[in-house]
C-alpha cells in the first residue's frame, strides 16, 4: 500500500461496526509501509484464509527492505516510496470499534521494524548483545522513528466512535486527533508530528507530550478509546512482532478484567491481544513509551484477588475474607489463598490472620519472602509490581466458562447471590488467572456443556452440581496457543510472566527467553570448545537474527 495513506469510515451505527479498513483474503498479501492512519472503522486490517498482512518499512519486489538507492542523500532509495524518508518511516495508528488487527483462518500478521529497540533500551538492556541484524545506520535511522499505536473500543462504544475531531483550521499538535480536512488528504503526512520525548512520529495522536504519565494526553485518548481488542489471532493463525515501539499514553489499566463502563480512571479499560485456539505469537525487541517496557510504568493487577472497595493503603495489611481465601483446601502451592497474579504487587497478611497464610506451601512461602523481604510466612508476592506491560494476553477457554458467574452479594437472574451478567470468571480464565472463588452456572446448560458439572465438588462431597470451584484445566481446551516472548515482550504483556508458571494447578501458557547473544541467552554460541561451542538454539528461528 502506498505510503502516507489513510482510511476513514463515515458510516455510523451497525454499518460502521462491520466495516474494515483493509482486508487480505484468499491467499492475498497487503504490505503497509510509511505513515498509515485508520480510524472510525469496526476493524482496522483483517487477514483471512491463508493471507498475510505485513506492517514494516518499504520492501522491494524480492521481499527485502529497500536499500538500493545510489544517491548519497538517499542511500535507501526511499525517494521512490511516496516522497522520501519522511514518508517512508513506518508508523501505523488504528482507531476502531472492534479489533485493530486480525489474523484469521491460517493467516499471518507480521509487525516488524516499527522502531528499533537498541536505540531506546538503557543500561544493562543496551544493544551490545542484541540478537538482531538491522543493516546500515541509515536504515536504523529510518525505522527508529517508527511506531504502532492502538485506539480500540468495545463494539457498543458509539460515543468514542462519533467523537468530533479537531477543527479544520487547527494547527497540528493542538489536539489528540488531526483535523478532518487533513485526514482526507492523501498528502496528510506533511502534518506528521515528531514526538521529541519518545523519538517517534505520530499521526492521529500527535506530539503533545511524553506519553505515559501525561494526564492531558491520557484524558484525550480516553475520549476516543475505552480499551478493547488490539490484535486477534484465530483459527490457527500467526502473529510476529519484532522491533516495535508502542508509544502508548493511555490510562494505566491494572484491573483483573476488561470493563469499558468502569470509572473515569480507566483501570479496567484493558488493551487486549487475543491469541486464540492453536494460534501463535512470537514477539521480541519491544519498546513502550520510549523506554525498555518494564520502565514505562504500566502494570497488571495485584498479587491476590481482593473484594471491591479495598484501597491500596489497606491492601498491604489486610485480613481474612471470603475473596482472599476462596480457593479449595488442598490447592497446590498456595492453599486457600486466592492468588491472582504471581508477579503482582504483594500482600502481607495481618498477623492476627496468620491462619489465612497457612495454606502456602514451603515452596511458595519461600518465593513470597524472597520477593517481599518480609520474613513472616503469611506473605506473598513481590515488593511493587513485576507484572509489567500495557497489554494483556487473552487465550481460548471452553464456551462453558461463559455461563459461570461469581457468587457475590450482587445477585439477580436465576439464583440468589448470582449475577448472570457477570463475565469476570470467563475473563480471568482467559488471561491464565485462577478464579477468586466459587462460581455457579445454570443447571439446564449442563447437557450442552458437561464441563459445568463440577468434578472437584463431586470428588470431595459426592455432590453433582453446576457450581463450586473450577480450575483452569477444567475450562481450557487441550490444544492451546503457542506463545514465545523475549524478556522485553514479557514486560509488554502484563500477564506474561504469570502465564509462564504452572503454580496452583494452573496451565503454563507462555514461554519466555532471552533474545541475546550473551551467556544464558537463547543465541549464546558458547565460548569454550569442548562444552557445546557452536550451538545456539533449538527453539527460535528468524532469518534476520542469529538464532
Amino acid at each position: 500500500m502506498d505510503t502516507g495513506n489513510n482510511t476513514v469510515c463515515y458510516f455510523d451505527g451497525p454499518k460502521q461496526t462491520f466495516c474494515a479498513a483493509a482486508i487480505a483474503d484468499n491467499n492475498s498479501v497487503i504490505n503497509f509501509t510509511g505513515p498509515i492512519a485508520m480510524y472510525n472503522h469496526g476493524y482496522g486490517a483483517i487477514a483471512s484464509n491463508n493471507s498475510l498482512i505485513r506492517v514494516s518499512p518499504p520492501m522491494d519486489e524480492s521481499d527485502s527492505y529497500v536499500g538500493t538507492g545510489k544517491a548519497t542523500n538517499d542511500p535507501l532509495g526511499t525517494s521512490g516510496w511516496g516522497g522520501g524518508t519522511h514518508k517512508a518511516t513506518p508508523v501505523m495508528e488504528i482507531h476502531c470499534q472492534g479489533a485493530a488487527l486480525v489474523a484469521d483462518k491460517s493467516s499471518s500478521l507480521v509487525l516488524e521494524e516499527l522502531g528499533y529497540a537498541p536505540t531506546y533500551w538503557l543500561g544493562d538492556e543496551g544493544d551490545s548483545n542484541i540478537d538482531s541484524y538491522m543493516g546500515e545506520a541509515s536504515f536504523i535511522n529510518l525505522v527508529t522513528s517508527g511506531a504502532l499505536q492502538f485506539y480500540p473500543n468495545e463494539s457498543t462504544n458509539a460515543a468514542a466512535m462519533s467523537y468530533t475531531m479537531a477543527g479544520d483550521g487547527e494547527a497540528p499538535g493542538t489536539h489528540a486527533f488531526i483535523g478532518t480536512s487533513v485526514a482526507n488528504n492523501r498528502e496528510y503526512t506533511n502534518y506528521l508530528q515528531k514526538d521529541i520525548a519518545l523519538s517517534c512520529y505520530r499521526v492521529l495522536y500527535q506530539g503533545r507530550g511524553s506519553g505515559y504519565g501525561d494526564s492531558v494526553i491520557a484524558q484525550e485518548i480516553q475520549q476516543v478509546s475505552h480499551g478493547g481488542m488490539c490484535v486477534r489471532a484465530t483459527n490457527d493463525s500467526f502473529v510476529k512482532v519484532r522491533n516495535v515501539h508502542f508509544p502508548m499514553g493511555h490510562r494505566a489499566s491494572n484491573e483483573s478484567y476488561y470493563d469499558a463502563s468502569s470509572d473515569v480512571a480507566g483501570c479496567s479499560q484493558l488493551l487486549m491481544w487475543n491469541i486464540a485456539d492453536t494460534s501463535e505469537l512470537d514477539a521480541a525487541y519491544c519498546v513502550v513509551s520510549g523506554v525498555y517496557p518494564s520502565l514505562a510504568g504500566y502494570t497488571g493487577p495485584r498479587a491476590v484477588h481482593t473484594p471491591s472497595g479495598v484501597t491500596d493503603a489497606a491492601y498491604e495489611h489486610w485480613g481474612a475474607s471470603s475473596m482472599l481465601s476462596g480457593m479449595p483446601s488442598g490447592t497446590p502451592d498456595t492453599g486457600t489463598i486466592s492468588v491472582l497474579d504471581h508477579y503482582g504487587s504483594g500482600v502481607h497478611f495481618q498477623q492476627t490472620h496468620d491462619n489465612v497464610g497457612s495454606g502456602l506451601s514451603a515452596f511458595m512461602s519461600s518465593i513470597g519472602r524472597s520477593r517481599t523481604g518480609i520474613t513472616a510466612s503469611a506473605s506473598y508476592g513481590p515488593v511493587g509490581y513485576q507484572n509489567r506491560g500495557p497489554f494483556r494476553l487473552y487465550f481460548s477457554v471452553l464456551p462453558a466458562a461463559k455461563t459461570l458467574s461469581y457468587v457475590s452479594s450482587d445477585g439477580g437472574g436465576w439464583g440468589p447471590g448470582i449475577n448472570t451478567a457477570d463475565n469476570a470468571p470467563y475473563q480471568h480464565l482467559s488471561q491464565g488467572y485462577l478464579l477468586s472463588g466459587n462460581c455457579s452456572g445454570p443447571a439446564d446448560f449442563s447437557g450442552l456443556y458437561p464441563q459445568l458439572l463440577n468434578d472437584h465438588l463431586f470428588s470431595v462431597s459426592s455432590i453433582l452440581a453446576t457450581s463450586g470451584y473450577y480450575y483452569p484445566s477444567a475450562m481450557m481446551p487441550d490444544e492451546r496457543a503457542t506463545v514465545w516472548l523475549d524478556e522485553s515482550a514479557a514486560n509488554t504483556f502484563a500477564n506474561a510472566k504469570h502465564c509462564n508458571t504452572d503454580y496452583s494447578g494452573r496451565i503454563k501458557l507462555v514461554n519466555i527467553y532471552r533474545a541475546r547473544t550473551d551467556v544464558h541467552s537463547e543465541s549464546h554460541i558458547g565460548n569454550s570448545r569442548g562444552h557445546g561451542f557452536g550451538f545456539r538454539t533449538s527453539n527460535v528461528f528468524d532469518s534476520k537474527r542469529r538464532t
